[in-house]
């Protein structure tokens, strides 16, 4: 891709970068790395082998991906990079809408938080590991 030139479809494929089953972590942005830690906790703690998805960009869906993941995932967390409202998350929860599909989406709200530390953030919307793990345990059960 040059500069200035539209995206190709293979620009837009999420990227598996860990391949399991039962859940999948979506990891937009910066929050691969908190995908990272996520996937290797559900592991340790759970036993589960999660599947984690670099999303790559937030504009558009891999309707493919996400279809074929809901084949072999019942669970999907979406660890947005910014607010979820209005965002990648809950986009991702509204093309499972009406199935099966649970979605747990993680972001902040709308907010300036510039001068909030990020591990208040964290706590505050549910984004610590500990939580997340919880979380997805509770929709397993």
């Amino acid at each position: 891709m040059t500069a200035g030139a539209a995206f190709e479809d293979v620009d837009l494929r999420y990227r598996t970068m860990v391949q399991g089953s039962t859940v999948a972590v979506l990891a937009l942005g910066d929050m691969l790395s908190l995908g990272i830690q996520l996937v290797q906790v559900l592991k340790d703690d759970l036993g589960l082998e999660a599947t984690l998805v670099e999303s790559r960009i937030y504009s558009e869906l891999d309707t493919q991906a996400l279809d074929e993941l809901a084949g072999t995932h019942d669970v999907f967390l979406a660890l947005e990079d910014g607010e979820r409202v209005g965002g990648f998350g809950q986009t991702v929860a509204d093309h499972f809408g009406g199935t099966a599909t649970r979605v747990l989406v993680r972001g902040t709200d709308k907010e300036i938080p510039d001068l909030v530390p990020t591990g208040e953030l964290f706590e505050r919307y549910r984004m610590t590991l500990p939580q997340m793990v919880a979380d997805i345990k509770a929709q397993l059960d």
